[in-house]
Parts: C-alpha cells; structure tokens; sequence
C-alpha cells in the first residue's frame, strides 16, 4: 500500500511580495508543520554567497556516488535538483550542483567512460548472441538435412564463439556490476514511485 504523502507549499515571499510557489511533497510522518525551499531560509539566517554551496547540505558518500551518476549520464542540474529533493529530501540549488560538477570533474569523466565501456560490452554480447542463434539454426538445419560434417565445423564455431562471448561478459565486471547496481536501485525507485 503506497504511503501517505503531504503536500507544503514553501512559505517564503517572493521579490515582489507573493507568497512563493514551490512545492514539495513528504511522506505524512516526516512533513513538517512548514517548509523554505532553498531560496527563502528562515529568517534571521545568514545568507550568504556560499549558501548555495556545501556549507548547507552536506551529501553521503552513497548521495555523492549518485550525484556523481547522474551528472555521468548527462542529467541537467534542474533535473538533478528535483531528483535530490525527490531521493534525498534535502534543497539545493542548481549553482550547487555545478559546484559538485566542477568538485568531480575527474569522476564524472571516468564514471562516463565506464558507462560507455559498459554500453560497448553490451553491443558486443548482442552481436554475439545473434551470431551464435544464426550458427545453432544453421548447425539445425544441417543436422535435419544429415550434412554431418558441416554440422560438426558449425558447432566448433559455435563452442568459439561462446568462448570469445564469456570472455566479453568477464570483461570489466566489477565496472558493469556498480553501473547495474545504480540502475537497479533506480529502477526499484521507479517502481516505488508508481
């Protein structure tokens, strides 16, 4: 049974004096009675120019793995923003996420080239795959027409090709074992969420 949610509207004023228009939705036992987004801090807080940075929310290893994936794959810093507030129940602006892009530069790159080493591990187990249904049916259909000799060089090319093809899945597997495993906790959000 999905859990009960509540809906705060941020209670901060806007430059031109209206009541701000963000929302953000929190489970009913965790709501609290009110809530700032990022732009209205309480009043009597500092704010400063680093309010937008890490001073105010400080991110988990596992939140800066994620951070780190999302930015790997592409995702915009809105779209970041939303899905911190959405995982992680925490505010950040967008200029916070830059900063983080810039902080893990290094890591965003190599996060990117294990995501595309991965995607290329991937294409090279489709055509793999698709060549050795192509051998088994020609190796059946040699069978049937009693073409024994052809039959015994098809499944040698098969046995070849199955050895090159776990060969490929072995490749980089504890690369290809953390990209699943953060698609597979995204996924399982996912489905949370519907």
């Amino acid at each position: 049974m999905p859990e009960e949610t509540k809906i705060l509207r941020c209670i901060g004023k806007k430059n031109d004096g209206s009541r701000c228009t963000r929302e953000k939705e929190f489970a009913m036992k965790k709501a609290p009675e009110e809530w700032r987004c990022w732009q209205h801090p309480p009043e009597g807080s500092k704010k400063t120019n680093k309010s937008n940075e890490v001073g105010q929310n400080k991110l988990t290893d596992n939140q800066k793995e994620q951070l780190i994936l999302w930015l790997a794959e592409g995702k915009g810093p809105k779209d970041i923003v939303r899905l911190i507030e959405k995982e992680f129940e925490m505010s950040f602006a967008p200029a916070t996420i830059c900063y983080y892009k810039k902080k893990y530069q290094d890591k965003i790159l190599k996060k990117q080239k294990e995501i595309e080493k991965y995607i290329s591990i991937n294409v090279k187990l489709a055509n793999k795959t698709k060549r050795i249904e192509e051998l088994d049916s020609l190796y059946q259909r040699s069978l049937n027409q009693n073409k024994l000799d052809t039959a015994r060089r098809v499944l040698k090319l098969i046995a070849e090709e199955m050895g090159e093809l776990e060969q490929n899945i072995n490749l980089n597997t504890t690369a290809k074992e953390g990209i699943m495993a953060a698609y597979k906790r995204r996924k399982e959000r996912e489905s949370n969420d519907q």
